[in-house]
């Protein structure tokens, strides 16, 4: 699906290494680097400077990596908040003990002098046949509240705006009442400044009835919407001789999930498959369930399907 890498700094001190491994990086591959530490683009870009700007056969490699990590490398890079020591130039050692305090998917470096496992030679690196390299485009996960979420904490971590997308999510079944929970839950834990959420589904009740759902909270397990987070549900009906409502997704601005059975919990031992989108899918869909143009009126414009009303939430 999507998991994280620590890649070593030291590494780019050609273009080609450094396109051999970052090309093959980014949302739509499922291969994003973890930033360790924080200032791993920077010690980066002093690593190509060191080996490759002012001579006159390299410079041209140097400016093409500073671009690329200057412009292109965020929407690559997860956060990771494991102590680094800036004095220790052993990027390596200090990495494989981050490693043991919570595990990247691989660590790809220039060397393993201790052998560690999960350490991968870059040099020598199988892209096609390394098991720790390679990333299947689905996952098969229990239909648990958990397991849903931790499909798209990596997504959530990076994201700026997220799109839940389920035509049958309704606030009085409890199944989906406890996986949102655990969604919403995900999203503050991996991005606490992520605060506008929003939720796309069928229109199949009346306004007050949905607006009953939120005013008085369905018990046993209500919802509950982080402090401060602002969860809008979105409804639409079908165009007459238009798409049907899709099926269920969880898209942000960077990437995308499709849930082939649903984003809600199921019965015990039922299990469901998660897809990673391309981007081409991804940015369709998005545009389908888009409430941004609006009429002479203010009111969201049809795009694929027509607009029916929407619905307020904010955690307190």
């Amino acid at each position: 699906m999507h998991f994280t890498f620590a890649i070593d700094p030291n590494i780019f001190k050609t273009w080609q290494a450094y396109s051999y491994i970052v090309q093959d990086c980014g949302v739509q591959h499922g291969r994003l680097i973890a930033n360790y530490p924080n200032s791993w683009r920077s010690m980066a870009l002093e690593v190509a400077r060191q080996n490759l700007a002012g001579k006159p056969e390299t410079n041209l490699e140097y400016t093409r990596i500073e671009y690329k990590l200057q412009h292109e490398m965020a929407d690559k890079l997860v956060p990771k908040n494991g102590s680094y020591n800036l004095h220790d130039n052993d990027w390596l050692a200090q990495a494989e003990k981050e490693h043991v305090r919570q595990p990247f998917r691989a660590i790809v470096s220039t060397a393993n002098p201790r052998a560690v496992p999960k350490v991968l030679k870059a040099s020598f690196l199988d892209k096609e046949n390394d098991p720790y390299w390679r990333v299947d485009p689905f996952l098969h996960v229990d239909r648990e509240g958990l397991p849903l979420a931790n499909a798209a904490r990596a997504l959530f971590s990076i994201s700026k705006k997220i799109k839940f997308v389920d035509p049958h999510f309704g606030l009085e079944a409890l199944r989906f009442r406890l996986s949102l929970n655990a969604f919403l839950t995900a999203i503050r834990a991996m991005n606490p400044g992520l605060v506008d959420v929003e939720y796309h589904l069928r229109q199949k009740s009346t306004a007050d009835f949905f607006q009953e759902q939120i005013d008085n909270p369905p018990t046993p397990q209500p919802l509950v919407v982080p402090r401060g987070m602002k969860l809008r549900f979105v409804r639409w009906k079908q165009l007459p001789g238009g798409d049907k409502i899709h099926p269920r997704y969880l898209l942000t601005d960077l990437g995308g999930l499709a849930y082939e059975v649903g984003l809600d919990v199921g019965n015990a031992g039922e299990k469901t498959k998660i897809y990673r989108m391309s981007e081409k899918e991804r940015e369709e869909t998005w545009r389908q369930y888009d409430t941004n143009p609006k009429d002479a009126f203010g009111k969201p414009c049809a795009t694929c399907f027509e607009f029916v009303d929407e619905f307020h939430l904010v955690g307190t």
